[in-house]
């Protein structure tokens, strides 16, 4: 994910309250950022669709020099598997209910 205050190029904005177009300077400032930031959106929106190409390419998003992140998961006990389900319980059996009292 991105910070917002390092990592977007949006320039300094604590006098953007209010819009003033006095100074030639000051536009000069506002269409460099707006340059700025066109050019890190695009190459972020140039990034994506690589790393989208790769995947209709290959079926993964692993890219070359990435390497894949594996998340450990193991249960504590094997009744943990029947809690992923126990959720939906009520509502089945909520419908049959219905199903049965009509």
């Amino acid at each position: 994910m991105f910070d917002v205050a390092t990592d977007v190029p949006i320039g300094d904005l604590t006098s953007s309250t209010c819009i003033s177009y006095e100074s030639s300077r000051q536009n000069a400032n506002i269409l460099e950022e707006k340059k700025t930031f066109d050019v890190w959106l695009r190459e972020l929106w140039q990034e994506k669709d690589d790393l989208i190409t790769v995947f209709l390419r290959t079926g993964s998003f692993r890219v070359s020099g990435m390497s894949p992140i594996e998340i450990p998961v193991k249960l504590r006990r094997k009744r943990e598997i029947l809690d992923a389900f126990c959720f939906f319980l009520p509502a089945g059996v909520g419908y049959l209910w219905g199903m049965i009292r009509q």
